[in-house]
């Protein structure tokens, strides 16, 4: 189900200082017992020091999508922190809401076997997943994470891509989307004439 690859180092010591951040931060543990800073406020995101190296990354991929120079787009992202040897795992889920064009994964230190893809029939394909290695899915697809029990901490930081805007270069029309409260409301056309 991966639609496009690649891979991406990131500086260890920059990692291990968004993840001592995360960790000590008062709302990153869930009660699975695993570390996050999906329920950070933005603000507050110690991994927001990302934000160019994800920018770069994606404008690639909507470059190989034929997408750049045509969308305006947005893109969330959060670290997740998976404590060795522990039972803590992510259940099957998926990343669509009605906006979102792509889902991506970034594993900044995988161990054996931890994130999943799930079929129809409910089987699992676990794709290749070394350190720096960057996946990019349909939102829509059900995925998941297994539990931990190795003697190694893994990191991992995920996201979508939402668009505001997508232009037909031929008609010149524009669609654009409008969300209220953070939510998607309606698509409208503007016509270029």
């Amino acid at each position: 189900m991966i639609i496009w690859s690649g891979n991406f180092g990131i500086d260890s010591n920059v990692i291990q200082t968004v993840a001592s951040q995360l960790k000590q931060h008062p709302q990153s543990l869930v009660k699975e017992n695993y570390y996050t800073s999906y329920y950070i406020k933005d603000s507050e995101k110690p991994d927001r020091v990302f934000d160019e190296t994800y920018t770069s990354i994606l404008n690639n991929v909507c470059a190989d999508f034929s997408l750049y120079g045509r969308v305006n787009y947005t893109f969330e992202y959060w670290t997740q922190i998976y404590p060795s040897n522990s039972t803590s795992s992510h259940l099957v889920h998926d990343h669509f809401c009605g906006y979102e064009i792509f889902s991506w994964v970034h594993f900044i230190q995988p161990t054996k076997d931890c994130f999943y893809f799930i079929d129809s029939n409910n089987n699992k394909t676990y794709p290749k997943q070394d350190s720096g290695d960057f996946i990019v899915f349909p939102p829509w697809t059900l995925h998941g994470v297994s539990k931990n029990d190795t003697n190694k901490e893994r990191i991992a930081i995920a996201g979508n891509v939402a668009l505001t805007t997508i232009q037909n270069p031929v008609t010149g029309n524009k669609l654009v989307s409008h969300k209220i409260n953070n939510k998607l409301c309606l698509w409208e056309i503007q016509s270029s004439n």
